[in-house]
C-alpha cells in the first residue's frame, strides 16, 4: 500500500491540476480579459513548476526546505507592507496602539 505522504501528495497535485484546468477553461472562453489571462497563465506555470519541485524533494529535506520557504514568505510580506507605505514602525499617533 502507498504511504500516507504519497497519498496526500497525490491529492494535492490533483487538486492543483483541477484548479489550473478551471483557470485554463476560463482563459480559453475569453472571460475576464487580458489581466486574468496573464494572471492565470502565471498561476498555471507556477502550479506545474511547484508540483515538480515538491515531487522531487526527499523526505529528509522537507523540514529545511519548509523553513526557508517560510522565511521567504515573511520577507515578502514585510516587503509588501513597506511598498504599501505602512513601514515597519508606526509613523503617526493613529497608527500607534
Amino acid at each position: 500500500p502507498p504511504s500516507p505522504a504519497k497519498v496526500n501528495l497525490d491529492k494535492a497535485v490533483k487538486g492543483s491540476l483541477a484548479l489550473t484546468a478551471l483557470f485554463g477553461v476560463i482563459v480559453a472562453l475569453g472571460k475576464g480579459g487580458t489581466p486574468l489571462a496573464s494572471t492565470a497563465t502565471a498561476f498555471f506555470l507556477a502550479c506545474l513548476a511547484g508540483a515538480q519541485v515538491v515531487k522531487g524533494v526527499a523526505p529528509a529535506l522537507h523540514s529545511p526546505l519548509m523553513s526557508v520557504t517560510n522565511a521567504i514568505s515573511g520577507i515578502t510580506a514585510v516587503g509588501g507592507l513597506v511598498c504599501m507605505g505602512g513601514g515597519l514602525t508606526p509613523q503617526t499617533p493613529a497608527q500607534k496602539p
